[in-house]
């Protein structure tokens, strides 16, 4: 063998060695670690494909939450495959019901479930399950007033009133009471009963004379006036409500019925008054 045979053979082992250890099974780490690079050069498919990859190599693994979630969320805020990501998120909360992930991926599912989908049943589920795992009475009024929502847009409206009054019951000094008294108005109108959704209405405004819900709720107010024959009210609301509500159009269109209603009692009024009959002898031409 000649002495610049050895070299060349060295290097070739040396060379083979490199590309077996590079073959090397890669740990969960690498995998993950892995997919954020792609995530970070905009590369999404591949971080889902090695999502993919790491779920096939780790049945068992420690982190396949982790990974789960992460492919799901890639799927739904980068790459826009919303149904893709919303059987991801399922599985997750599936087969990992007490991870932190999956309570992540719950509040994506939630909102998901209510305005995408509009499956409110299961949409109602997961709030529920949200509103129960959480400490923060905020986020767990919120929770609560997406149960009553959801109920609402569902068209099951008793139930919608059931939920925003035990929101109101439960979480008296929450920012969501008000939403949760505007819900309670509104059920309460759908279901033929001004007189009841005028008292949320105005509770609301009561408690929140700042908010910027306000207008909105007023107009509603006026409505409710209208609805009973109270029309010097629903006149009065709908003027001061005008410059502020978000539909000055509507709120003209409200003023100009009322003002006709209100015109036509006078005309029947006068007509009544003049229907009396008259004394006196008729005059012959």
């Amino acid at each position: 063998m000649s002495p610049r045979a050895i070299p060349s053979a060295a290097l070739l082992v040396l060379a083979f060695l490199a590309v077996a250890v590079g073959c090397g099974p890669r740990s969960e780490d690498d995998y993950i670690d892995r997919v954020n690079l792609y995530f970070e050069q905009n590369d999404f498919q591949k971080a889902v494909e090695e999502c993919r990859s790491y779920l096939n190599r780790f049945p068992k693994g420690d982190r396949r939450d982790q990974v789960l979630y992460r492919q799901g969320e890639i799927l739904y805020y980068a790459v826009k495959q919303r149904g893709a990501a919303v059987k991801i998120f399922s599985q997750l909360v599936e087969s990992y019901p007490e991870s932190r992930y999956s309570l992540k991926a719950r509040e994506i599912l939630a909102p998901a479930f209510r305005d995408e989908i509009r499956d409110y049943v299961r949409a109602i589920l997961e709030y529920r399950w949200l509103m129960d795992h959480t400490h923060d009475l905020e986020k767990a009024a919120e929770y609560h007033y997406q149960v009553a929502h959801c109920y609402f847009l569902a068209n099951r409206f008793e139930e919608a009133i059931q939920e925003s009054q035990a929101l109101i019951d439960t979480f008296p000094d929450a920012e969501m009471v008000e939403k949760a008294y505007d819900e309670l108005g509104s059920a309460h109108f759908v279901l033929g009963r001004p007189a009841k959704a005028l008292e949320a209405f105005r509770a609301a405004v009561d408690l929140f004379p700042e908010s910027v819900l306000r207008p909105s709720i007023e107009f509603k107010m006026a409505v409710c006036y209208e609805e009973m024959g109270r029309l010097t009210e629903a006149l009065e609301r709908y003027r001061s409500v005008r410059e502020t509500y978000v539909n000055q159009p509507a709120v003209d269109i409200r003023i100009k019925g009322v003002e006709k209603r209100l015109a036509g009692r006078g005309a029947l009024s006068s007509a009544a008054a003049g229907s009396k009959p008259r004394t006196g002898k008729v005059r012959r031409r």
